[in-house]
């Protein structure tokens, strides 16, 4: 173990254990301490500091305890005990002076190396050094500040708290809550339940048999192979989850959140941070602010918000509802309806197997390849809409209408109404309308035979063909074509 260095008493009751070598080995102080006991119940417990302390579980029914004392200055280092007590199991207690007086540079640690039986309850509490444990049985506590915890193949319920320095938990055959600050976080293969919280470091986790649950902040997240459920807490940087066995809830802020690969219920909020979703095989609902949204491969229904933002969704396998604020909305093959709604940005949606309603303002709108019927609301944009099996409705201010494709097998109604830009309509062959067009300050125009029933420079009311379904189209200042 590396060794404290200090000037002065008060730099050792501000920095403890500033790990460092000898000012002068040549004076150096060591003293080693062999101890075994007799493990007769209870709980094996470590209060410790300025030392590096190592737990291993072994088959043998005593605890066997080797430390050495370190110092640089002889008369400092006699000062130092390992104290131990067998009182309601096994205690093990560091001691250092108080007020020793200082002269120049000193150095001292304390390296305890403890193997207990393997069913043995540990607590250790250590500060400024680190713990390493190891194959340690069930109701394990392990705290420690100024240093790093690492836990392999530990058996049952463990409890680990940690601040300033890191946490690696390796191995664990039961459920683990671990808690740390102002350092990293890392799970690998976890038989049982994980809790982690954590403040100003990453989080990283894999191989968890049953749930996860997390909470950071200003740390990146990372978590992969949870066979349970998932629920994560993060901000202020980026989230990346993958493989989650029964359904993911997760909140992010100011950082991106990428999630793929859950099977069940997924709810992502998120702000000021792109949100990219992918392989989610249940229903997803995604609530974003500020920030761009992808989601595909939806198994489930799809619902999707952000503000300032593009949305794109695409290959979802039932119903769809997107609303965005100030941000365009790309849809693609949507196995059932579709509800979206945005402003002062584009609506693309393409492939739809189902109805589809949209509304937007001040933005155009273009629809192609709809099995279904289509509602359309938008201002100052122009809507195009394409290859439609159902009926179409389309109110437009400011903008063009154009409706091409009516591929229908039986009636379409249409209802078409704009102002201040041009109405076009394309009826399928031998079509049957009842037809009713009026425009002002712009003039009628028809490919087709219209049977008048009333006809004026600005309205025209009649059929087509067996006429029957209706074709309704209302325009002013603009034209009116039927093709």
């Amino acid at each position: 173990m590396r060794l404290t260095k200090l000037r002065g008493l008060a730099a050792v009751m501000i920095l403890g254990a500033a790990l460092g070598a000898f000012a002068n080995e040549d004076d150096r102080y060591e003293e080693k301490v062999d101890r075994t006991m007799p493990f007769r119940g209870g709980k094996v417990n470590v209060d410790a500091k300025f030392s590096s302390v190592s737990v291993r579980g072994t088959s043998r029914s005593d605890v066997e305890l080797h430390a050495v004392i370190r110092a640089s200055d002889p008369e400092l280092g006699k000062q130092i005990h390992v104290i131990v007590t067998e009182t309601n199991g096994v205690t093990i207690r560091t001691d250092f002076p108080e007020n020793y007086r200082m002269r120049g540079h000193i150095s001292y640690s304390i390296d305890i190396d403890l193997t207990v039986p393997a069913n043995a309850p540990v607590s250790v509490h250590n500060r400024f050094g680190s713990i390493s444990a190891r194959g340690i049985g069930p109701g394990g506590e392990l705290e420690n500040a100024q240093g790093s915890i690492a836990v392999r193949e530990s058996r049952g319920p463990l409890t680990a708290e940690n601040s300033f320095g890191s946490i690696a938990l390796d191995d664990q055959d039961g459920d683990a809550i671990l808690r740390n600050q102002n350092g990293s976080v890392s799970v690998d293969e976890v038989h049982g339940n994980i809790e982690v919280s954590n403040r100003f470091g990453s989080v990283s986790i894999t191989d968890v048999e049953r749930n996860a649950t997390v909470t950071n902040t200003n740390g990146s997240v990372n978590i992969s192979d949870v066979k349970g459920a998932l629920k994560l807490t993060n901000s202020f940087a980026s989230v990346e989850v993958s493989t989650i066995g029964r359904g993911a809830e997760i909140e992010n802020s100011n950082g991106r959140a990428e999630v793929s690969n859950v099977n069940g219920q997924t709810t992502i909020r998120n702000s000021f941070g792109s949100t990219i979703a992918t392989s989610i095989n249940g229903n997803l609902t995604i609530n974003s602010e500020n920030a761009k949204v992808e989601a595909r491969g939806i198994k489930g229904t799809a619902s999707v918000s952000t503000t300032f933002g593009t949305i794109n969704l695409s290959d979802v396998s039932s119903q769809a509802t997107i609303k965005n604020a100030n941000g365009a909305i790309n849809v693609s093959d949507i196995k059932g309806p579709l509800r979206a709604e945005t402003q002062f940005a584009s609506i693309n949606a393409t492939r739809i197997d189902g109805n589809t309603d949209i509304e937007n303002a001040n933005g155009s709108v273009t629809l192609k390849t709809i099995a279904g019927n289509v509602r359309v609301r938008t201002s100052f944009g122009s809507a195009f809409v394409e290859d439609v099996t159902g009926g179409v409705a389309v109110e437009n201010a400011n903008g063009a209408i154009s409706v091409t494709g009516l591929t229908g097998s039986g009636c379409q109604p249409v209802w078409l109404k704009t102002n201040f830009s041009s109405l076009r309509v394309d009826l399928p062959s031998s079509p049957n309308y009842k037809v009713t067009a009026r425009t002002s300050f712009g003039h009628i125009s028809t490919e087709l035979p219209i049977a008048t029933t009333s006809m004026s420079g600005e309205t025209i009311i009649g059929t087509i063909g067996r006429g029957g379904c209706q074709l309704e189209l209302s325009n002013q200042n603009g034209n009116i074509t039927i093709r």
